[in-house]
């Protein structure tokens, strides 16, 4: 299951990008600089919504293995996130 690795560099790429914005705050136009950060902070959060979904799902069919039941995700509901 690649999906969950997809995610996670997603949200390691947002992360390097807010940290990266945030370091350069102050130097230059701050108008800019806080769009800048405003489109950082969105896209980090979504990055983190989407890993914590995809997550969850996984903790969702590990217990469902685990009990022998069939398994509540698919590869498509995964890539669908």
């Amino acid at each position: 299951m690649s999906e969950p690795v997809l995610i996670s560099e997603s949200f390691e790429r947002a992360a390097y990008d807010l940290k990266r914005v945030m370091e350069n705050f102050g130097t230059g136009d701050f108008g800019h600089q806080v769009e800048q950060f405003a489109r950082a902070v969105s896209t980090f959060d979504g990055s983190v919504n989407r890993l914590q979904t995809i997550l969850g799902m996984q903790a969702e069919n590990d217990q469902r293995k685990a009990v022998g039941s069939s398994m509540a995700y698919t590869e498509d509901a995964f890539a669908s996130v």
